[in-house]
């Protein structure tokens, strides 16, 4: 038997304490430390994001960074910030979910 993943959806086994994709507790020990108000982001939309409107910032904004989306779109006019989010967006694109969700959904 198997059970599915609260974070990814994915099925493991009913003895994992670990998800071994994204690295989510399961069962009880889900909940010991974790911010239940804590949500994960879409890694393809953020990449999306990134990729298509990287220029003003919105993928960060949506990782619930706002002071890097705020400098986005301040300096939106240089086409710096373009750069970078299509770079970010690819960068994104490549990880593995648990790197996305390390880097990107918990710091």
């Amino acid at each position: 038997m198997q059970q599915e993943c609260s974070q990814c959806r994915e099925l493991v086994g009913l003895s994992a304490v670990v998800c071994p994709e994204c690295g989510a507790g399961l069962a009880l020990d889900a909940l010991a430390g974790i911010d239940p108000a804590l949500t994960l982001r879409s890694q393809r939309a953020a990449s999306r994001f990134g990729l298509w409107l990287g220029t003003f910032g919105i993928h960060r904004f949506y990782l619930g960074q706002p002071v890097r989306g705020s400098l986005y779109l301040a300096f939106c006019w240089t086409l710096v910030p373009t750069v970078l989010g299509i770079v970010d967006g690819i960068r994104m694109a490549n990880m593995s979910r648990q790197q996305f969700y390390r880097r990107c959904c918990l710091a």
